[in-house]
């Protein structure tokens, strides 16, 4: 299995998103929740993802979901996870994703143009 991260130019900005790859699948497992002014910042939010991953905090949602989810520097969310019907699910998701993020080297990046 590989990960990498994918940066992707859209109307309202460059995103991030970890992609993980197997033999006959590829999977977005993080994506930005928000679009950055230029690639130069969208690459400085991704070297953040292993610090804010550190950070994490668990939630219920009002449809009793649960959720994790990082936030940035002003309280925006800076990353949340898929639901999961329960807290050991997201736990342990969190978990997984944490070592994910430590194995990834973050220096390497695809760069693609939306038209």
């Amino acid at each position: 299995m590989t990960t990498y991260v994918l940066t992707t130019e859209r109307p309202d900005g460059w995103h991030w998103e970890v992609v993980r790859t197997a033999r006959s699948s590829a999977d977005v497992v993080l994506t930005a929740k928000r679009g950055y002014a230029d690639e130069d910042a969208c690459r400085t939010a991704v070297e953040q993802i292993p610090h804010l991953l550190t950070t994490a905090r668990l939630a219920r949602g009002r449809d009793g979901t649960w959720r994790w989810a990082c936030f940035a520097y002003n309280g925006d969310v800076a990353i949340e996870s898929a639901p999961f019907t329960n807290a050991d699910a997201c736990r342990s998701d969190l978990a997984g994703m944490k070592l994910t993020m430590n194995d990834v080297r973050l220096s390497t990046y695809a760069a693609t143009h939306a038209a």
